[in-house]
């Protein structure tokens, strides 16, 4: 099989002196060493029509090496340009331009051109790469993120783990999937407002549903680890089961067995968000934890325990809790 090569820019300085001198095809091939072929092909794709001068101008193509590598950069420019189909379309380049400065996402653009037009199909990345173009550049002000090119990404970047030896929850012992002991616990962070760091860490008793809670002025892991063991003075926790936020990166020096839910899996700890739910009815969102003292998150805690669950066939967790240490 042959092998072709692109004509680089001091062989068409080359081809044009060899070409004005009145070489044929085949002999400026061999000076240039490429095939007769490419030669051919490069002779008619990038050659310009050049009017003669004279009383009446005759349109005469011409091989100029400049304009010839001008042409063959915006042909590979086209070729490569993946919103060839936005340009070439009038109609479709008007709705786009049209309904972006509606503030529509691409998306939206896309689903809503595809479901009027079953002819022409268009894809969000590619209306993306249009807007990140130098011809849809103009509108990036539109763009939620208001970016005017695409976000860089590291490449061959190693993959950092920021939680470290995790046991995922599906590794979890049946019994603590069947509640049968006291001392398995759920864990979670309640946070501010956006913009403050205080929180509050929140762990229940999955089987009893007896709550404690501890204010936090940051998320800071050690922190949240402190507090954590502040939490385990007051009562046994044999294991934890936690979600994948980096407050829980120290989870190794918990002094207790750790298992993950799975990113976005937050149902897979039901439990300590049924009660984060409940905490929420006296700390609303949008609230500052740091605006409450601790005597008043006590105060919602010892509410929470104080109160019948279906779910402890309306025992109270501290009822619950009791009949635990009886037996």
């Amino acid at each position: 099989m042959k092998q072709y090569k692109q004509v680089t820019k001091d062989q068409r300085q080359e081809i044009a002196i060899l070409r004005n001198k009145g070489y044929k095809q085949k002999e400026i091939a061999k000076v240039v060493e490429l095939s007769e072929s490419t030669i051919s092909r490069e002779l008619n794709r990038n050659s310009v029509v050049v009017n003669k001068k004279g009383p009446k101008p005759v349109g005469v193509r011409s091989y100029i090496p400049n304009k010839a590598d001008n042409k063959r950069r915006h042909r590979r420019r086209m070729c490569k340009t993946q919103f060839k189909k936005i340009i070439t379309n009038g109609k479709l380049r008007d709705f786009i331009e049209e309904n972006i400065q509606k503030y529509w996402s691409p998306e939206q653009i896309g689903e809503r051109w595809n479901k009027e037009n079953e002819d022409v199909k268009i894809s969000f990345v590619t209306i993306y790469k249009f807007m990140y173009s130098a011809q849809g550049q103009k509108f990036h002000g539109f763009l939620y993120s208001k970016r005017y090119k695409p976000k860089k990404r590291r490449l061959n970047a190693t993959k950092r783990e920021m939680i470290t030896n995790r046991t995922w929850i599906e590794d979890r012992p049946q019994s603590i999937n069947e509640r049968k002991y006291f001392g398995d616990f759920e864990g979670d962070l309640i946070v501010s407002k956006k913009g403050e760091k205080s929180s509050l860490l929140t762990v229940i008793d999955r089987k009893t549903r007896l709550l404690f809670a501890q204010p936090l002025e940051n998320r800071k892991p050690k922190l949240v680890t402190q507090r954590f063991k502040k939490i385990s003075q007051q009562v046994k926790i044999k294991s934890i089961t936690l979600d994948n936020g980096i407050e829980f990166k120290d989870h190794e020096n918990f002094g207790c067995k750790t298992y993950f839910c799975h990113p976005y899996s937050s149902w897979e700890k039901g439990q300590i968000e049924y009660a984060n739910r409940m905490i929420r009815q006296f700390i609303p969102k949008r609230s500052i934890i740091s605006d409450f003292s601790d005597q008043q998150i006590q105060d919602i805690v010892y509410l929470i325990n104080s109160t019948p669950r279906k779910c402890l066939d309306y025992q109270t967790p501290f009822e619950a809790y009791t009949q635990e240490l009886s037996l």
